[in-house]
């Protein structure tokens, strides 16, 4: 089920620069319309990746889901 991103106060990259860079560079060149799961043990930040990537380049975007993979 697509949900809205969660939403999260005070986050930051901090340290995350180059993931941020990776997860751009992939998603320009498979496309906008491609979907591209950010995967880890809990607790690394993918969360933060993936809001910190629509905070800085969301606005390319006609449409964002939010699959929550934690939920069958």
């Amino acid at each position: 089920m697509a949900l809205a991103p969660p939403r999260l106060g005070d986050w930051s990259l901090v340290g995350r620069e180059e993931d941020l860079k990776r997860l751009h560079a992939h998603l320009e060149q498979h496309g906008q319309a491609s979907v591209t799961p950010v995967s880890g043990l809990g607790g690394l930040g993918k969360t933060a990746l993936a809001l910190g990537y629509l905070a800085t380049y969301g606005q390319r975007y006609e449409l964002v889901a939010w699959i929550d993979a934690e939920r069958p």
